[in-house]
């Protein structure tokens, strides 16, 4: 008898029980493929974000670092990124000559074929132009 249950073990598994393995591993992956992939579009999504935020800053601050701001919009494209410039003069202009303007700088940056935009803006006290 201990020969018949060794080789009876021995068989391995019969083809209904590797095809309820497989059709339970499928069911598995089918369940985890649509939470692995929004996690890549979130992941693609933030690393769009933080590119949009790096470039908004480094366009901020050349229009802040600049001696002379003149008030207007410009825009451009760099690397896949749409950026816009506003410069306008907060207070309102007066007969009298003043000695400082305050001016508010947005800058808006949106990348190509989305619709999110970042958008920072900053004060600067300077002369009139």
């Amino acid at each position: 008898m201990t020969t018949a249950s060794a080789s009876r073990g021995a068989r391995g598994f019969s083809l209904l029980e590797v095809l309820v393995a497989l059709a339970i591993c499928a069911l598995m992956l089918a369940a985890l493929l649509p939470a692995s992939v929004a996690a890549v579009e979130r992941l693609e999504h933030a690393s769009e974000q933080g590119r949009s935020l790096r470039l908004a800053r480094s366009i901020l601050e050349r229009h802040a670092a600049a001696a002379r701001i003149a008030e207007g919009a410009s825009q451009g494209r760099q690397g896949g990124l749409n950026w816009k410039v506003q410069v306008e003069r907060l207070q309102p202009q007066s007969e009298q000559a003043n000695l400082l303007v305050l001016r508010r700088i947005r800058v808006d940056v949106t990348p190509e074929g989305s619709a999110s935009t970042v958008s920072l803006t900053a004060y600067r006290v300077g002369e009139p132009s």
